[in-house]
């Protein structure tokens, strides 16, 4: 009686790293993955020059770490040469004043605005497209700053007149804002541009204030007024002065005032 044949003993497997070299019966699987691909791609050239999956995979790494190298030399080249290949790439042109800006936008921003604009835009590569598009951006910005200030305004001058209304009974409101304005016009020289900024930031009603209003009191109320409100300061005044007057000539103006006030000020320490 014939025994049986032992079966086969299967071949150890490949170690790793080591390449498997096709048997003639067994297929060839880079071969039938190139017979895969589509028409268009099956007889390209770059393909021929492999004829296994690891070339071909080294090959795809090292062209695009090439690509990439190079597309960051382009960007951030200094030549002059690569400069103006990369900015006629990207739209920026060869100087600010080249910026190309719409006739509507330029009828409503300064010349000085749009030139300090188109420096900006240059220096750091901005391109054609985005200009007049962030102008329109900033200026709608601004326009809708300034109508909420003008509404805030209004706002606070319609309290302001609530307020006298109240205080100022009847025909009296009329009568004392005209008195109000006439000292503002006639005696202190404000215009109406003036009339229409905050208090504090018109120096004309300020000076205005100081040479015309201020000397009615005289030095001795406003002595008083301080001396009522903080009489230690009197003496820290009389101090200052005395470091104020070492530094001015005798006889002049400034000096003259500060020892007016400081007389005023050693009478009341005295009474």
């Amino acid at each position: 009686m014939t025994e049986p044949a032992a079966p086969a003993t299967p071949a150890a497997p490949a170690a790793p790293g080591t390449a498997v070299e096709p048997t003639s019966g067994s297929p060839d699987i880079f071969q039938q993955f190139k017979d895969s691909l589509p028409d268009d791609l099956k007889g390209h050239s770059y393909l021929a020059k492999y004829d296994n999956a690891v070339d071909l995979i080294n090959a795809g790494i090292h062209h695009q770490s090439a690509l990439t190298r190079k597309t960051k030399d382009f960007l951030e080249s200094d030549d002059p040469k690569i400069v103006a290949e990369r900015n006629q790439l990207f739209g920026i042109p060869e100087s600010p004043d080249q910026y190309e800006i719409t006739p509507e936008l330029a009828s409503v921003v300064s010349e000085e605005s749009l030139a300090a604009f188109k420096a900006h835009a240059h220096s750091i590569g901005l391109p054609q497209k985005y200009v007049n598009d962030l102008i329109q951006f900033e200026t709608e910005i601004w326009m809708k700053h300034a109508q909420n200030q003008e509404a805030a305004n209004e706002q606070l001058k319609e309290a302001v007149v609530t307020e006298l209304r109240e205080a100022w009974k009847g025909d009296s409101y009329e009568h004392n804002s005209k008195q109000v304005h006439d000292l503002l016009v006639n005696e202190l020289g404000l215009t109406p541009e003036d009339l229409a900024m905050p208090i504090g930031n018109s120096a004309k009603l300020i000076k205005g204030l100081f040479e015309k209003v201020v000397p009615l009191y005289g030095p001795d109320r406003i002595i008083e007024g301080n001396i009522q409100l903080d009489p230690t300061s009197v003496g820290q005044r009389i101090q200052q002065i005395n470091v104020e007057m070492h530094d001015l000539d005798r006889g002049t103006p400034e000096y003259n005032k500060l020892m007016e006030e400081k007389r005023g000020l050693l009478a009341k320490q005295k009474s």
